[in-house]
């Protein structure tokens, strides 16, 4: 039984994506850092609503702090934060590049073998330079 830290769990993608680990019978614990709870969360069966653990934060500015999230005994870190492009270039940079970067310390400073992320369409030059400096990436 595996168990998966998405950050990012509200968005379109990253929704999906929990989705699919909570009915999967090979992850026993789904931890998502978000800043809003889904109502449809609240139609999981008591079973599937065990494994999910919501963490919520006013701000991802939160994730800065790696060293406040403890997720011992996980498997991977899913990040699937994506900003829409009409918000503007600071903040398309700040969810694309930094928000990423931040996830995969977390990762990193919980020795969580798996990164794995996805972003929003049109943020390619942003998600290259996270990828430079991701530091589970050689």
């Amino acid at each position: 039984q595996l168990n998966a830290l998405v950050i990012g769990a509200t968005g379109a993608v990253g929704r999906e994506l929990t989705d699919l680990l909570i009915k999967s019978q090979n992850w026993s614990q789904i931890s998502v850092i978000v800043r809003r709870q889904l109502d449809f969360w609240e139609t999981y069966s008591e079973a599937e609503k065990q494994k999910l653990k919501v963490v919520t934060t006013d701000n991802l500015d939160t994730l800065e702090d790696t060293g406040k999230w403890q997720f011992e005994d996980y498997d991977s870190v899913f990040c699937c934060l994506g900003s829409r492009t009409n918000q503007g270039e600071a903040v398309l940079r700040k969810v694309d590049y930094q928000y990423v970067v931040w996830s995969s310390l977390i990762a990193q400073s919980n020795n969580i073998p798996h990164f794995g992320m996805v972003s929003s369409k049109g943020c390619l030059l942003y998600t290259s330079d996270a990828a430079d400096d991701l530091p589970c990436v050689d």
